[in-house]
């Protein structure tokens, strides 16, 4: 018989220790908010956005091309006209991205990849999209009443786009309720090859291993799971759907520090999947994930099912619109870069 021997080798290792310097201008907000009547949630959130757009703000996207705005804005139209023209909607259903067979995923992701691939506009048919929710966007698609609404119609013009290559795929979205009561909650089966790829660092695996961004300089996809933020947590959801009207969930009449904050779930999402400098992170990179897609069709079932509640409750869900003062969310206002459609 023979016996087989492991040798280990054990080698001395040393390691330095350095003291890294706390950002300046973090320590400055920190310090300028401590006399002021606001939770220490509110702080942190205000004072970290601030310091990433601060970070960020050297590191720009390749525009718009001409071309992609002009078929984004075709293409808007002609969903509209479509729509306008139906007598009778087939819904679509669309379901938890883990739910979908073998066949459904493979559309879905094939179709996914055929927009990055789609070189007829610049950079491409994806990174347009992913364009779309800049500038203007920045402002009118966040922090106020038009959050829910503005996503809603981008996420339908998405999946138009989506459904040109196969009309049979629908978008699934990302139900991250489910991770958040995994004891590790980053070994999500999501974040593997199997899904979107792995969870740190450069996505090097799956369908969207080494994706390039239209970013200055040029970047490849990166996420940071787990370093902030939070995957949506089930029991304080609920606070929700114990409101009755809009501007009992959206900003900025639903403080941050209240769990009926829906856009504030959201944020929280993002920043569990970004880190500190994955594209998820970020207002102006965050589509540039696949992910994001499925994050925000979610939030856009979210909201229906509070919709869904009001009109058991009599409330009109379609004319519940808050008043606000912020001129970017006005009711009736165009939202920007989502094209008038006439």
């Amino acid at each position: 018989m023979t016996t087989y021997f492991l040798l280990i080798v054990l080698i001395s290792a040393s390691a330095l220790i350095v003291e890294d310097v706390f950002p300046p201008r973090l320590e400055e907000c920190y310090s300028g908010q401590t006399d002021k009547n606001t939770t220490p949630y509110d702080v942190q959130t205000s004072c970290l956005e601030s310091f990433l757009a601060e970070m960020y703000k050297n590191t720009s996207s390749t525009g718009l091309g001409k071309d992609a705005f002009d078929w984004l804005d075709s293409f808007g139209r002609k969903l509209h006209f479509r729509l306008r023209r139906q007598t009778r909607y087939r819904l679509r259903v669309r379901k938890e991205i883990r739910t979908l067979s073998e066949t459904e995923f493979e559309n879905f992701i094939d179709a996914v990849k055929a927009l990055k691939s789609d070189t007829s506009v610049s950079p491409n048919k994806y990174d347009s999209f992913a364009l779309m929710h800049q500038r203007g966007a920045g402002k009118s698609a966040h922090d106020g009443p038009n959050f829910v609404s503005w996503h809603r119609y981008f996420c339908v013009l998405f999946e138009e786009a989506l459904r040109e290559y196969n009309s049979r795929v629908t978008l699934p979205y990302w139900d991250s309720r489910a991770d958040y009561l995994m004891d590790n909650q980053e070994d999500s089966i999501l974040f593997t090859e199997i899904f979107s790829g792995n969870p740190k660092g450069v996505v090097y695996t799956g369908p969207f291993a080494y994706w390039s961004t239209p970013i200055q300089p040029s970047t490849l996809l990166r996420r940071e799971l787990g370093i902030k933020g939070s995957l949506i947590n089930p029991e304080r959801l609920k606070a929700v759907f114990r409101k009755r009207y809009h501007w009992e969930i959206l900003r900025p009449t639903a403080p941050d520090s209240d769990h009926a904050n829906l856009e504030s779930h959201h944020d929280n999402v993002h920043r569990w999947v970004g880190g500190n400098r994955g594209h998820m992170a970020s207002i102006i990179f965050s589509p540039m994930d696949p992910v994001f897609w499925l994050h925000h069709c979610f939030v856009d079932y979210l909201w229906e099912k509070f919709r869904e509640r009001q009109n058991k409750l009599g409330i009109n869900s379609e004319t519940d619109y808050p008043s606000t003062t912020i001129l970017e969310h006005m009711p009736n206002r165009l939202m920007d870069n989502l094209r008038p459609q006439k």
